[in-house]
């Protein structure tokens, strides 16, 4: 525990934020959620 800092937790909630922001504004679009292990050449 004492290997990570404290401010990690942080770090990865502030992207998300960020994404939302996007995602409302109009600048992104929904994602998309693929099945693991399937590349997107081969539909």
């Amino acid at each position: 525990m004492r290997e990570v800092t404290k401010n990690a937790p942080q770090m990865a909630i502030i992207p998300l934020g960020q994404a939302f922001q996007n995602l409302f504004a109009g600048r992104a679009r929904h994602p998309k959620f693929r099945k693991k292990g399937r590349d997107l050449l081969n539909h």
